[in-house]
């Protein structure tokens, strides 16, 4: 049974969105397979989420603690320099996460789409639509880019005026910093018809599922979807025999973000039915969550003194961490929170307090040469 009691708590009213088309046109079946689920929360989701803010927000870098936040923040401002030089050349009127609504002949709405950050020159007729990838993470150009294809179709459906409309890809993490590309307006006119019939198909309850590592990601169906299930299992039958070929391991290897999701969305759909009644799955019941103590340093240290515990016996009960640090020497020394972090390092690499542990390197996706892509 359907239910449609979220929908009307959905700011997008329960019709497809930009940040989601790319999926509904790989899998026609999306929309309704997962219509009346609830959503399920992933680590990265959340902190993509906090990135986004941040940039709308215009957040000052100095005062973003987490290292890895201020240099997204800092290569996502540079990038949108970058592009207003190279692109509507100019200063305009400025719009960040507004919700804007695709209307049909009649002014019936079927889609919407909230860009990051759009700036519109009326004098020019042009506009620079920005959508930012805060992530690592594979993402389609701007030129091959169906979000962003979208957010054109809303932003010039909304400004009769604009002729020219540049898109840009940024992905502050990543190389390059952004991809761009110019769309006319009668070519955006084009794209949105193709919308218009997409909403049209995918209302209907035969609509085809198929199943794929982009638009099963983020699918709050996929624990449920038997054609996903089907595509995870065809390769889980022979992996033994697939990884001792370097072609068919890079398949499956593609195919591991889709396995992770479809853990992670199991273990959130039965914590969430055991959240309501603790009888609901078989075999399994949610035990008492984790409790976390957390102490006010500055009153506990008084009180242990009042207990005689000495500095020298306090000192080797404290662990020191870099982020707190930082933000104690910025404030003291008067300087920025990167000049902060450089300045410390420095300082407890000379007095031989500092350790640096490697991490285990990212697997990346490499991209065909210029003459690989002259061969195809």
């Amino acid at each position: 049974m359907t239910n449609h009691s979220e929908d009307l708590l959905d700011e997008r009213k329960g019709l497809p969105s930009a940040s989601g088309i790319e999926s509904l046109f790989l899998c026609k079946g999306k929309l309704l397979a997962e219509r009346g689920l609830p959503d399920i929360e992933y680590s990265e989701s959340k902190e993509g989420t906090i990135r986004h803010s941040l940039a709308e927000m215009d957040m000052p870098i100095e005062e973003i603690d987490d290292p890895e936040r201020a240099r997204a923040i800092t290569n996502a401002k540079l990038a949108v320099t970058n592009l207003k030089q190279t692109t509507i050349k100019g200063d305009g009127y400025k719009l960040k996460e507004q919700r804007m609504w695709l209307r049909d002949e009649k002014g019936v709405p079927f889609l919407s789409g909230k860009p990051d950050y759009v700036e519109i020159i009326p004098q020019y007729k042009r506009a620079l639509i920005v959508d930012y990838k805060m992530l690592y993470g594979e993402h389609s150009p701007a030129h091959a880019n169906p979000q962003l294809f979208t957010l054109a179709s809303l932003v010039m459906q909304e400004n009769k005026s604009i002729q020219e409309c540049f898109i840009a890809l940024v992905t502050p993490l990543l190389d390059p910093l952004y991809s761009v590309s110019m769309l006319t307006r009668d070519l955006v006119e084009e794209w949105t018809e193709k919308l218009y019939k997409l909403s049209k198909t995918i209302q209907n309850p035969e609509a085809v599922r198929r199943a794929g590592v982009k638009q099963c990601k983020y699918c709050r169906a996929l624990p449920y979807c038997p054609e996903a299930r089907q595509l995870l299992d065809s390769n889980m039958d022979n992996i033994e025999e697939l990884s001792k070929d370097p072609d068919a391991l890079g398949e499956i290897y593609a195919l591991a973000p889709m396995y992770e999701k479809f853990a992670a969305s199991i273990k959130a759909t039965v914590r969430s039915k055991l959240k309501d009644n603790n009888d609901l799955v078989t075999g399994y019941k949610l035990g008492r969550g984790t409790k976390l103590n957390q102490y006010d340093s500055e009153k506990a240290l008084e009180a242990l003194r009042a207990e005689g515990f000495d500095s020298s016996e306090l000192d080797t009960a404290v662990k020191i961490q870099e982020k707190n640090i930082v933000s104690l020497w910025a404030e003291k020394n008067g300087v920025s929170i990167p000049q902060a972090r450089k300045a410390l390092r420095e300082l407890m690499t000379k007095k031989d307090a500092l350790s640096v542990k490697e991490g285990m390197g990212r697997i990346i996706k490499e991209k065909p040469t210029k003459e690989e892509k002259e061969d195809k």
